[in-house]
C-alpha cells in the first residue's frame, strides 16, 4: 500500500496534473486512503463517498488531524496537530473548535476550557510559558470578566479583566504578606476609588470611606502601592505589619532605617509603644517626599494612616471635598 501512495504521489510531483482520487481500499463505504489535489490525504472510514467516522488527514501544509468525522467534516472529538509543533486537542463542530478543548502554541502557552467559534470562550485556564497563570472568564482567548492571576513570585491578583488587562476593582495578594485592594485601569493600579486619574496626576483623588474619613493613594519605596487614611490628625505615618512586611521582603527597608521606639495615644486613650522606622520615599501624585518617620500599628487588623510626618512634607495643601481630590499649591 505504502508502495502505491509513494508512486501516485510521485507521479502528481512529476506531472502536477493529478487529479484527487481514491489510491487504496473503499472510499464510498468502507476504510479507504484518498488523495486531494493539493496532496493532502485523508485515511479512514467512509460513507456515501465522504469521510464518515474515525480518520486522519494529512494536510499538504504538514499540519495532521486525528479524530471524528461526519460528513467530510469535523466533529467530535480529535487532535489536530500543527506543523510548528503546537496542537489543539478537543471537540469540533462543523470543522471549528466547539465545546471542551486545550490549545497548546508551539511557545507552550497552554488555553484551556470551553471554547467557541475557535477561541477559548467562558470559563477556562491560560498558563503562560513564564509560569503565569491565569483562572476565570474568557473571551476571545484573552481574560475578561472575573478571575485569578497567579504569579511565579507566589503573589495573586483577584478582581476584574477586560481584554486580557486587569480593569476594574481587585485585590492583589502579596505571597508574604499584605495586600492592595482598589481600581485597575488598562493592567496599571489607580487608586481605591472610581475615580480614572492616573498616580502621576496634578490632582490626586481622595475616596470617602465614611463621613470625614478620605483614603489616598500613595507609593512607598517605589515598589508597593497602596490606599491610605489620609489624617491630619495623626502625628506619623502608621502601617500596618503586613505592608511593613512586604517592605521587608521587597528589601526596601534595613537596619539603617529603624529608628527609635515611641509611645503614642490610639482613639481609645490607650497608650502604646511602637515600633518607628525611616521611609526612604512616598508618593503622593506627582509629588516625592524623602525620609518620612513611620510607626508600625500594633496589629494586622488595624488602619494605615498618613499622618503630619509626611502630610507637613507636602506644603501648602488644597482639599476640594465637593470633588475629593487633593491638589499640592505651588
Amino acid at each position: 500500500m505504502k508502495k502505491l501512495i509513494i508512486i501516485f504521489i510521485s507521479i502528481y510531483t512529476l506531472t502536477g496534473n493529478l487529479k484527487a482520487q481514491c489510491i487504496s481500499g473503499d472510499c464510498n463505504n468502507g476504510t479507504g486512503i484518498y488523495l486531494y489535489e493539493d496532496k493532502s490525504r485523508y485515511e479512514g472510514l467512509w460513507r456515501n463517498e465522504k469521510p464518515n467516522g474515525k480518520g486522519k488527514i494529512y494536510f499538504s501544509s504538514g499540519s495532521i488531524f486525528e479524530g471524528t468525522f461526519q460528513d467530510g467534516i469535523r466533529n467530535g472529538f480529535g487532535k489536530y496537530q500543527y506543523k510548528s509543533n503546537g496542537y489543539y486537542e478537543g471537540y469540533f463542530k462543523n470543522d471549528d473548535y466547539e465545546g471542551e478543548g486545550k490549545y497548546v502554541t508551539e511557545d507552550g502557552t497552554i488555553f484551556e476550557g470551553l471554547y467557541k467559534s475557535g477561541k477559548l470562550n467562558g470559563y477556562g485556564t491560560i498558563t503562560m510559558k513564564n509560569g503565569n497563570k491565569y483562572i476565570g472568564n474568557i473571551l476571545n482567548n484573552l481574560p475578561d470578566g472575573v478571575g485569578k492571576y497567579y504569579y511565579p513570585t507566589g503573589d495573586r491578583y483577584e478582581g476584574s479583566f477586560s481584554k486580557g488587562k486587569k480593569n476594574g476593582t481587585g485585590v492583589l495578594y502579596y505571597s508574604k504578606g499584605g495586600t492592595l485592594k482598589g481600581v485597575w485601569v488598562d493592567g496599571e493600579y489607580v487608586s481605591g476609588s472610581n475615580n480614572k486619574a492616573k498616580l502621576d496626576s496634578t490632582t490626586i483623588p481622595l475616596t470617602k470611606i465614611s463621613a470625614g474619613v478620605y483614603e489616598v493613594p500613595i507609593v512607598i519605596n517605589d515598589v508597593l502601592k497602596i490606599d491610605i487614611i489620609f489624617d491630619t490628625g495623626a502625628s506619623e505615618v502608621y502601617l500596618t505589619p503586613d505592608i511593613v512586611l512586604t517592605l521587608i521582603r521587597t528589601k526596601t527597608i534595613n537596619e539603617e532605617d529603624i529608628l527609635e521606639g515611641k509611645n503614642f495615644v490610639d482613639a481609645n486613650g490607650n497608650v502604646n509603644m511602637s515600633l518607628r522606622f525611616n521611609l526612604k520615599e512616598v508618593r503622593i501624585g506627582s509629588h516625592s517626599i524623602k525620609n518620612i518617620p513611620c510607626a508600625v500599628s500594633q496589629t494586622v487588623q488595624g488602619i494605615s494612616l498618613l499622618g503630619l510626618s509626611a502630610i507637613s512634607k507636602l506644603g501648602k495643601i488644597q482639599i476640594d471635598f465637593i470633588e475629593s481630590s487633593l491638589k499640592v499649591v505651588k
